[in-house]
């Protein structure tokens, strides 16, 4: 997909879930909703479910820029409204100031990520270390706060690393959860 797309997220400050996903698109792209699981908040699974669509979106619209703006302001209002317009390209498509402000503030990400050299301070970038992570396969916890103490993660770690569990408990299926090193 067209790199630009991948900024998208920061659009919202990072604001859960990261991909605004109507339900009928959620469930065609396999991203389980339910009182236990909320998969849109499962950055990668809903990451490649965005990606998918954004690839679905390229096979109709042929441009990039018009797969964005499909996504701002979703296909079937972008389709009619190119039908209104009679145009076929993004360079001839009027779009309203806020969907317009929207596809500049992704431009701007895209090229302040790529080109974080002109960006980053390079003297301090123990600023910007993530944490050492691993993938723990796990099954019906019924306490997670439990589950945590027994495993000397703190139940904090825990739901800030997994905001895609939303209760304190999971599941019979077996699921994976991230946890610290």
């Amino acid at each position: 997909i067209s790199v630009e797309l991948s900024y998208i997220a920061i659009l919202n400050d990072f604001q859960q879930p990261y991909w605004q996903m109507e339900k009928d698109l959620r469930e065609y792209y396999w991203l389980i909703i339910n009182s236990d699981v909320d998969e849109t908040l499962n950055i990668k699974k809903v990451s490649e479910a965005a990606a998918m669509y954004f690839s679905d979106l390229y096979k109709k619209f042929k441009d990039w820029k018009l797969v964005l703006i499909a996504y701002l302001m979703w296909t079937d209002e972008l389709e009619q409204q190119m039908n209104l317009q009679w145009v076929k390209h993004f360079e001839d498509l009027y779009i309203t100031n806020d969907i317009k402000e929207k596809y500049l503030q992704i431009m701007a990400y895209s090229y302040i990520f790529q080109n974080l050299d002109e960006f980053i301070d390079k003297d301090n970038l123990s600023l910007y270390e993530q944490k050492s992570t691993e993938r723990v396969s796990v099954s019906d916890i019924k306490d997670l706060v439990k589950r945590a103490k027994k495993n000397k993660y703190s139940y904090k770690e825990i739901k800030e690393l997994n905001p895609r569990i939303l209760w304190n408990s999971l599941p019979k299926w077996k699921r994976e959860i991230l946890v610290s090193r």
